[in-house]
């Protein structure tokens, strides 16, 4: 999701690899699916340009 340059984002891993978003409400507290935060520096690397802090 890219809708403003903000100095953060938010990944989401299917662990169980069926290619599933998370759908029920204990998905993440199974393990089933993790979030993870992606901090400014990373994002400046997946983005290509600076973001602001």
């Amino acid at each position: 999701m890219e809708s403003s340059n903000t100095p953060f984002g938010f990944a989401i891993q299917d662990t169980s690899g069926l290619g599933l978003d998370p759908f029920r409400r204990d998905d993440f507290l199974t393990g089933r699916t993790a979030m993870y935060l992606i901090e400014p520096d990373e994002m400046t690397d997946i983005r290509g340009i600076e973001v602001p802090l």
